[in-house]
């Protein structure tokens, strides 16, 4: 079974959201600016809720002490209560610069603009627990986060020219797939 050229890139393109102009910009190595701003806003709400989950714990761990040190119940003591209080606090402040230094960073990669290519074999991993999605490789690395729509492609591309060379276009140290294509000698029906 063979798919025409046209037809796999029209399906690339409609599963992985980028058009002619992105995939041109990032085989030359860069982001466009509609990429850049996608990227901005789909990486917020995961840091709107990491910074959420980090506070709450600290409230609640504020909110809790008072009770855990007055309990008989438990082994804290009145003596020992402003070392735990200190000891949540900082992990909690450490994890929340753990956070914002990475989004900083993953930031500063975006708004560089820099795009890396990724040449290899396609190889699709099945889902591990049931009601997940599956995920593909090239090369060691692995790409997540795929809708069914773009998985279906992805297995679609591989049934028909097992296991096809692409190129995956990414931003550096962060495997968020930009676009992808389909090597020169996977398509040829010669």
């Amino acid at each position: 079974m063979s798919i025409d050229r046209q037809d796999i890139d029209a399906q690339l393109q409609a599963a992985f959201h980028f058009t002619d102009a992105d995939l041109q910009a990032n085989r030359n190595g860069h982001l466009t600016p509609e990429q850049q701003q996608h990227l901005k806003d789909n990486m917020f709400p995961y840091w709107k809720i990491v910074g959420i989950t980090v506070v709450v714990v600290l409230i609640g761990a504020v909110l809790a002490i008072p009770g855990i040190a007055f309990s008989e119940d438990i082994f804290i003591s009145i003596e020992t209560l402003p070392a735990a209080f200190v000891i949540i606090v900082v992990l909690a402040i450490a994890v929340l610069l753990g956070f914002f230094w990475l989004r900083r960073k993953v930031y500063a990669e975006i708004r560089a603009g820099r795009v890396v290519a990724l040449e290899g074999r396609l190889k699709i991993v099945e889902a591990e627990m049931e009601g997940s999605i599956g995920r593909f490789q090239v090369r060691k690395h692995t790409f997540n986060d795929l809708s069914q729509a773009q998985f279906d492609v992805m297995c679609r591309l591989n049934e028909a020219h097992n296991r096809p060379k692409i190129i995956v276009y990414h931003v550096p140290n962060h495997y968020k797939l930009l676009s992808v294509e389909v090597g020169a000698k996977a398509t040829d029906t010669r």
